[in-house]
């Protein structure tokens, strides 16, 4: 397994200026559900207790991406825990079928690049394997990155401001649709990498102004030759390699993207 140096070298990343990144997640599926209890919990929390300042219950449960089943959840038992590090703004949520790094800009702290979120990741498994219920084995890993667009009323079309894809990633026609755009695109790239952007206009409440999410994600299935480390490192690759080819002229200048 490579060091941890060792990763955050082979780690590509991408400066921007101007991104308005409001969220990044990383998701581990296990290959068998993790048997998550009250003890689990405080176990979990004993051995963490140097790493993360704050556990608490889970907000909510969320559906793992890829096509295993997923937990059975019993009404009033444990069904996970949120751990948080308030010192980079990254919490972990853990749940039977999937633990998930996340760092969301409303926590106020700049966002920590995709090593942190590595090591986050690596610290509660090897938790989790020390208290020894059972191992964690990651059989799919994904990396999503989500920005906030600004929205523009053109000719009476509500559109992103700028707008964000490239020609080549643009359908054809979708910027004269007098309507706001709603717009997905799935592929799959050689090294066996699913990868999907989304552009999706968002309203929190009648009252409020609309907005564009734009969604990329990757993800793989982790191979019996490979750590999960190395098939994020793969994942976040694609994602760095991806995304200048994915951003329009008018997004790459308004973002501040550093050649």
């Amino acid at each position: 397994m490579a060091s941890a140096n060792e990763r955050d070298m082979s780690n590509r990343s991408l400066e921007f200026t101007a991104l308005p990144l409001i969220e990044v997640a990383l998701k581990r599926v296990p290959r068998t559900h993790i048997p998550i209890s009250l003890p689990f919990v405080l176990d979990l929390q004993r051995e963490l207790r140097g790493r993360f300042d704050q556990i608490l219950d889970l907000d909510a449960v969320e559906q793992p991406p890829g096509a295993l089943l997923p937990a059975a959840y019993a009404f009033h038992a444990t069904c996970g825990c949120r751990l948080i590090d308030t010192s980079s703004g990254l919490s972990v949520n853990l749940q039977p079928d999937m633990l998930i790094v996340r760092w969301a800009a409303t926590e106020g702290k700049e966002y920590p690049r995709f090593p942190a979120l590595q090591r986050a990741a690596d610290d509660v498994v090897a938790a989790i394997n020390k208290i020894g219920l059972q191992p964690f084995e990651p059989v799919l890993v994904n990396l999503a990155y989500a920005n906030r667009l600004e929205a523009s009323i053109e000719q009476n079309r509500l559109q992103p401001s700028p707008w964000p894809l490239s020609d080549d990633w643009t359908p054809r026609g979708v910027r004269e649709e007098g309507q706001a755009i709603e717009f997905q695109s799935v592929s799959r790239i050689v090294e066996g990498i699913d990868r999907r952007v989304l552009v999706q206009v968002r309203q929190e409440a009648p009252e409020t102004n609309p907005w564009y999410l734009m969604l990329t994600v990757a993800g793989k299935v982790v191979s019996e030759e490979e750590s999960a480390e190395e098939s994020e490192s793969q994942v976040h690759n694609a994602l760095t390699d991806w995304f200048p080819r994915l951003l329009s002229e008018e997004a790459k200048r308004a973002y501040g993207l550093q050649s």
